[in-house]
């Protein structure tokens, strides 16, 4: 089964962080009252804070499952 693999779980646990990060940034750049340097602004933060580097304290999940291993 797939879930005794730990790649596939490593994986996994990755990819539900991601999922779960790009929805926080999603519903922060919807409204009305937004502009598109707001928008810009965001994402840029997004990046900078979440897809740089091999910290793992912003992967929850994933930081959890390599622990268990």
């Amino acid at each position: 089964m797939q879930f005794d693999c730990k790649e596939f779980l490593y994986g996994l646990a990755y990819l539900a962080d991601i999922f779960n990060h790009l929805n926080e940034v999603k519903l922060s750049i919807q409204g009305p009252d937004l502009t598109i340097i707001d928008v810009t602004e965001r994402l840029q933060a997004f990046q900078a804070k979440r897809l740089k580097g091999a910290n793992f304290a912003n992967f929850p999940m994933l930081e959890e499952v390599i622990s268990q291993s």
